[in-house]
């Protein structure tokens, strides 16, 4: 009779425990979870007045299949927007954008966002295998450029040596943005546009003024009149262009956006 009782119970139990759940049929349980996890995390560092660090959520893609499922990452990608916006400039606008943003979420999730289901350890852990992945696949990358196009001297190298590294090629690796330095032997702005970059690896200081061909490269403008663009460029100075004195200015051959 007891045993009866007991079975009564815990059957009435786990029926209760899956009916609190408002997960969808079609949502698998991990990303579910994984959601759950950084949005409450994404509320905390909020109320903390916290940015949302690198490697936020960029995970979930590889667990969404479905449109319901994709639709869940892109709300929480979202929220990390909203966020990320209020702790730059905090006002009603912001605020009101993260707010309406995290309601949504209350509403896909509904007794699942609880606030002490948020397991801070755990979300972190998440963050920091996503930057070493993101590391990871950002070095194969650089690898197999490096492989295909057969360059193996760098910016650096040729930055404290430029008279011997004439018509050599060499890469670099960092963000670019559109700019209007013509000067010494690269002053042909009808054939050539100017980018400025910034290595990944080393400071202003160390940055390079690009020369891209207006025709190769149009779709690379394009681009840089929108945003800045991480690429990955060949470049060389050509004997015939360069002057004494210069500093870091080359022209590009080869380019990859990233």
């Amino acid at each position: 009779m007891k045993f009866s009782k007991l079975w009564i119970m815990l059957c009435m139990l786990t029926l209760l425990l899956f009916a609190c759940s408002s997960k969808p049929d079609n949502v698998n349980q991990e990303l579910w979870d994984r959601s759950i996890q950084y949005t409450l995390y994404a509320d905390k560092l909020t109320k903390e007045g916290k940015q949302i660090p690198e490697g936020f959520a960029s995970d979930l893609n590889e667990y969404a299949e479905n449109k319901t499922e994709k639709e869940i990452v892109v709300d929480v990608s979202f929220l990390a927007m909203t966020s990320l916006l209020q702790s730059i400039s905090s006002n009603d606008e912001t605020k009101k954008g993260y707010d309406d943003a995290y309601k949504k979420l209350q509403e896909t999730f509904g007794s699942d966002l609880k606030s002490n289901k948020l397991n801070t350890d755990l979300v972190e852990s998440y963050i920091s295998k996503n930057k070493e992945n993101k590391e990871k696949q950002e070095q194969e990358s650089l690898d197999k450029f490096k492989e295909e196009t057969g360059v193996t001297l760098t910016g650096k190298e040729v930055q404290y040596n430029l008279s011997n590294n004439l018509d050599k090629e060499f890469y670099l690796d960092g963000t670019v943005k559109l700019c209007d330095y013509y000067n010494y032997g690269f002053t042909n702005e009808s054939k050539f546009f100017c980018g400025q970059l910034t290595p990944v690896d080393g400071k202003y200081s160390d940055s390079w003024y690009l020369y891209f061909n207006r025709e190769s490269f149009d779709s690379a403008y394009e681009a840089l009149l929108n945003r800045n663009v991480n690429m990955r460029i060949v470049a060389k100075i050509p004997s015939k262009a360069y002057k004494r004195g210069q500093g870091n200015m080359a022209g590009v051959t080869q380019l990859q956006i990233y």
